[in-house]
């Protein structure tokens, strides 16, 4: 397993609903780990609802190559894979109920240096027939002391 480092992350995702203009911005700002093993970068993480205390969603984040995935348990549940070009299916479980999906990447990059990890990527979600949104992703890990 891969020795895992203290971070501070820092992640915001932008969404833009099929059909609008507008630009929904989330940001969250959470303790986790990061690990480096075999070509791939591990970042774990735990967030919290501020209106449901009790209300919590495990985030595993893994990128090897070009290829992004992401992993939720909780409150929201699911397994997205983006990789640019393609077009890969997803269930999305939430208390609202069971979603179907598909993500086409269309961009992902890393790096990471001694003090950060730094992510970024664009995809978007469709459902069978056409675009739900478009999206992107902005995360930034810094290791701490």
């Amino acid at each position: 397993m891969a020795m895992m480092k203290n971070v501070m992350v820092e992640m915001t995702s932008y969404i833009q609903a099929a059909g609008t203009e507008e630009t929904l911005t989330v940001t969250i700002h959470v303790k986790g780990e990061y690990g480096y093993r075999d070509g791939k970068h591990f970042l774990s993480f735990e967030e919290r609802e501020e209106e449901y205390p009790s209300a919590h969603t495990k985030t595993r984040i893994i990128v090897s190559g070009k290829e992004l995935t992401v992993q939720k348990k909780g409150t929201t549940t699911y397994d997205m894979r983006v990789y640019p070009e393609k077009n890969i299916p997803f269930t999305h479980k939430t208390p609202y109920g069971i979603f179907s999906f598909s993500v086409k990447g269309n961009t992902v990059s890393c790096e990471a240096s001694e003090e950060a990890f730094i992510l970024s990527a664009e995809y978007e979600i469709w459902d069978n027939v056409s675009v739900v949104s478009r999206n992107e992703l902005k995360l930034h890990a810094i290791f701490e002391p």
